[in-house]
């Protein structure tokens, strides 16, 4: 017995597909701070479904503790098409971004920041806030907890 092909079928669902796909990549823009879910972890990369063309490949090395599959992980969105056709995005400077609001926000409403003293120089301390960022904070303003 024959099994007849609806191709007309076929031909539709591969237009609503790239319609998706279309709304997708419109959706985002480079720059833009988003989600992505873990799909493979290997010694040297971890790679995030974005919800683009391909995953975004992060170096291991930008993570303080190496993510399960499934994980959830903010990532800046570098180029939606890369020289290869790939997504790039970076976990480092996403968490630098949400670093700078914290920081922003503590400000804001007169709270403190968490950092640690890296040295004494004339008058405080070098803090290290985290993602690279340093700053100084004054003898009178320092509190060990």
């Amino acid at each position: 017995m024959v099994e007849k092909v609806n191709i007309e079928n076929g031909d539709t669902d591969q237009i609503s597909l790239q319609e998706e796909y279309l709304k997708n990549l419109e959706s985002v823009e480079e720059g833009q701070l988003i989600d992505g879910e873990v799909i493979a972890v290997n010694s040297d990369f971890v790679f995030v479904d974005v919800k683009l063309k391909s995953e975004g490949k992060i170096p291991i090395n930008e993570f303080t503790e190496a993510p399960k599959r499934g994980d959830t992980v903010s990532v800046i969105l570098l180029n939606k098409e890369g020289k290869e056709g790939q997504v790039i995005v970076s976990k480092l400077q996403a968490d630098t971004r949400v670093l700078w609001k914290k920081i922003r926000n503590a400000k804001l409403n007169d709270e403190p920041v968490d950092g640690q003293f890296i040295k004494v120089i004339k008058g405080g301390f070098e803090t290290d806030l985290g993602c690279g960022i340093r700053a100084f904070t004054p003898l009178s303003k320092a509190d060990v907890m």
